[in-house]
């Protein structure tokens, strides 16, 4: 019995002491607890930092206004300005050529190309002549009949009618002799421009195109014996878009010179020894079928370089297709734009004072192959971005990767705000 009760006793002093530390563990866990707590509480507190945005590292050139001479280029095609088929009028042997009758001779104004058997011709106008001469004897045989028969009505005294009178002058008669020299003169005048055309001569200095007959062919009067065109001057027939036509400068008289034309005759290159030059002529009433094009047309001299003076020019070909570019009105005070640097059709990205991101939309009043010339919407000076942007924002940050470098362009320029005027004719 006593032992039972001192088990008992050491079984309770053993949950006791279990109890106790259990206590303590809770009291230093909540001590923790309460401890961490007062320390955030009343620890420091983190300090927010403003983030600065990332500026897009660009290419900038600055665009000066100025004045700007506009350029159009077009493809064209070399054209006869004067182009003949020649036919005799006359019919008969050819018996005689020129020397230089085949195609792609040159025959001056004035030479003979072919001579057509005259003989027949002669013989004609020598019959004609007889003809004429018994004419004329006829009508003064007949008006010395008229004075006869006017003394003898005198002497008769009587009165009769003005028909009467008129037969018995002789006048009928009378008539019918001039009517008929009249006619033996018209004759003999047909008869002596046969003759005349049984000489074939060019019409002006001219190459043969191509001929149709030789020395003993015979030929009729509708017989196209050669094709001719004008050495003095070929033409160059240019198709380009109407939007253009504003630019460009027709003459309205024959003393005024319309817009320079440089021709290309190689269109893949520019080099000045295959380059001629004209001037713009006229243009065309129509369009062009296929793209509906406005057609003009340029004139060149001595295309073929016959002439001693430009015997060193390459010769213009007819059917040749040409490259061209021509020169248009100036531009005043307009900015000039590469055509790769516009975004969206109609727009430009510029940077402002603040080195952010101003999208705005130009008004493109003309253009050219490679540039585009706008009046508005950016001033002399401006920074143009150049580069390419992904996802572009207005107001967006840059950072100019060349703030401090001089284009080319800008070296040519005087300083900003000058208002000088620059012709960039050449650029």
């Amino acid at each position: 019995m006593e032992n039972s009760n001192k088990k008992q006793e050491k079984s309770g002093i053993g949950v006791v002491a279990t109890l106790v530390q259990i206590l303590f563990i809770l009291l230093v866990l909540a001590s923790s607890i309460a401890l961490a707590a007062y320390y955030l509480k009343t620890g420091p507190k983190p300090k927010p930092r403003n983030r600065q945005p990332q500026p897009h590292l660009v290419q900038v050139v600055r665009i000066p206004a100025g004045d700007h001479r506009i350029f159009i280029e077009a493809m064209g095609t070399a054209v006869a300005a004067k182009e003949v088929h020649l036919i005799p009028g006359v019919s008969g042997e050819i018996i005689e050529v020129h020397p230089n009758f085949a195609a792609g001779g040159t025959i001056l104004q004035g030479e003979t190309l072919i001579t057509i058997d005259p003989i027949d011709y002669k013989l004609k106008v020598v019959e004609l002549q007889n003809d004429l001469d018994i004419a004329r004897l006829e009508l003064e045989l007949e008006m010395g009949n008229q004075r006869v028969a006017e003394k003898e009505f005198e002497l008769m005294g009587e009165t009769v009618n003005s028909s009467e009178k008129a037969l018995i002058l002789r006048q009928p008669q009378l008539k019918m002799k001039q009517a008929a020299l009249k006619n033996v003169q018209a004759r003999l005048a047909q008869a002596e421009i046969n003759l005349a055309r049984t000489s074939v001569d060019a019409p002006f200095n001219a190459t043969l195109l191509s001929t149709a007959v030789h020395r003993g062919s015979r030929v009729s009067q509708a017989t196209a014996i050669a094709q001719l065109a004008g050495t003095k001057e070929f033409r160059i027939k240019i198709a380009l878009p109407r939007e253009s036509l504003p630019w460009l400068v027709f003459p309205s008289t024959d003393q005024d010179t319309g817009s320079a034309v440089r021709i290309f005759l190689d269109s893949s290159a520019a080099a000045e020894s295959d380059v001629r030059t004209g001037h713009l002529t006229t243009l065309a009433a129509n369009i062009e079928e296929q793209g509906k094009l406005a057609i003009v047309y340029a004139r060149v001299q001595d295309p073929l370089s016959l002439l001693p003076e430009n015997r060193d020019k390459p010769p213009l070909l007819l059917g040749s297709l040409v490259r061209t570019e021509i020169e248009g009105i100036l531009l005043e005070k307009v900015v000039a734009v590469d055509r790769e640097h516009l975004r969206e059709g109609n727009r430009i990205w510029v940077i402002d004072e603040a080195d952010r991101l101003s999208i705005r939309e130009v008004d493109i009043i003309a253009k050219e192959r490679n540039r585009v010339f706008i009046n508005n919407s950016i001033s002399s000076g401006e920074r143009l971005v150049i580069s390419n942007l992904s996802t572009p924002i207005e107001g967006m940050l840059l950072q100019p990767a060349n703030a401090n470098r001089k284009t080319p362009e800008e070296l040519k320029q005087p300083s900003v705000g000058t208002g000088n005027k620059v012709d960039k004719s050449h650029n």
